[in-house]
């Protein structure tokens, strides 16, 4: 896909072969949007082969240039994917445009996905996987199977099947290989590379949070008191509803259990109580909210401990699988827990509400709103902040 982010006119525009070498392609004022940059002495040719591999070589059969050495988001079988090269997603399913993912090889070696929407990371493979010391190159052959140098390898489920089959960076951030048999027009997923779509990152866009619901699909809806900012494109998130304030007496904390934060974080803070953690959020004026885990090491003691990860802006959340309506059973936890909820057994194992929990900071007052809409959310339908603004998005 030559020229994704400036696309021609589809009518007035001309790919052509120059006699020095060069292919270019002219829009309708015939000015040069796009070219192979190549010189030969003796006569080029340009050839589609049967593997989709657009050549352009020399009467001697010098390789030129070649489409398999410049990718968008496709790679096809017999195609490598090296160091210099990358898949970039579509922006959305309408617009071929650059998007927020890429298929990389890092600088470990280790072929990753990274999102670079308004916040970069990397969501697969797990950030902890070890560095390779070895070259940088990944293929794919005719019968589907998958290798990169970092050893980390698939089989499609047809395996072995003379199909045509291409492995596509898709919009919505997911790696999915693509088969379908010859002169057929349907395509069909024969792998992919995230089982659990919440896990990739930018999904629903900053202060949302992004469930799945079987035989529905992938859905986002906005943390509560924010609203959706823009119905048609969920990668741009919600927007706040609420002043918040600096003041320590005038502020609180709406707890959302069961769910999962990643994004902007200021600091991890292992063998931290919640009231150490609560202290330290209110401390700081940037500190959105902070995310309270209960994680057990395969230390020898066996000594499980508390960490937090305190947030200067909130991203998305993901909703842990089996996890209940927000709104309906938090108005009770929004204030301050007590300290003894932190105090250690004897066992010297800390006591566990809640395994894990992400608290967002809300002015007081804005606290109070919240629980008055909600109760008359029937009365006043024109005036209430609208908690979960839902939609289907593509999975």
């Amino acid at each position: 896909m030559a020229n994704r982010d400036q696309p021609v006119n589809g009518r007035k525009s001309e790919l052509s072969l120059r006699k020095s070498g060069n292919a270019i392609i002219t829009d309708a004022g015939r000015l040069t949007v796009w070219s192979t940059d190549t010189v030969s002495e003796s006569p080029v040719f340009l050839y589609l082969h049967e593997n989709g591999n657009l050549i352009l070589q020399n009467s001697e059969g010098g390789v030129l240039w070649q489409s398999f050495d410049s990718p968008t988001d496709t790679l096809l079988p017999q195609q490598l994917l090296t160091k210099d090269m990358q898949l970039v997603s579509s922006r959305s399913q309408g617009n071929y445009s650059s998007g927020f993912y890429k298929l990389y090889f890092d600088d470990d070696n280790v072929l990753r996905l990274l999102y670079g929407g308004p916040e970069i990371s990397v969501y697969w493979p797990d950030p902890e996987l070890m560095s390779w010391e070895a070259s940088r190159i990944a293929f794919l052959d005719s019968l589907g199977y998958f290798s990169s140098s970092d050893n980390f390898t698939f089989m499609s489920a047809d395996y072995g099947e003379r199909v045509q089959r291409l492995l596509k960076l898709d919009f919505d951030g997911n790696v999915r290989l693509y088969s379908r048999k010859y002169r057929m027009d349907k395509w069909t997923v024969s792998w992919q590379a995230m089982s659990q779509p919440c896990r990739i990152h930018g999904t629903c866009g900053p202060n949302s949070i992004c469930s799945y619901v079987p035989h529905f699909g992938r859905k986002c809806s906005c943390l509560p008191g924010f609203k959706i900012r823009d119905r048609t494109d969920w990668s741009l998130g919600c927007v706040q509803e609420f002043n918040l304030t600096c003041t320590r007496n005038e502020t609180g904390f709406l707890k959302l259990s069961n769910v999962e934060f990643f994004g902007y974080d200021y600091g991890f803070f292992p063998n931290s109580t919640f009231g150490m953690c609560e202290n330290l959020c209110l401390q700081m004026c940037d500190c959105k909210g902070f995310q309270f885990k209960f994680i057990k090491h395969n230390y020898r003691s066996n000594i499980p401990y508390y960490s937090i990860a305190k947030r200067t802006y909130l991203a998305k959340f993901r909703r842990r699988p089996g996890a209940f309506k927000l709104l309906s059973h938090i108005i009770k936890d929004i204030f301050k827990l007590h300290d003894k909820r932190d105090q250690v057994h004897s066992s010297n194992k800390f006591r566990t509400l809640n395994t894990n929990f992400f608290l967002i900071k809300f002015n007081r007052s804005s606290i109070l709103n919240l629980c008055i809409h909600k109760k008359k959310k029937k009365k006043k339908k024109k005036k209430k902040i609208n908690l979960e603004s839902e939609y289907k998005y593509p999975g």
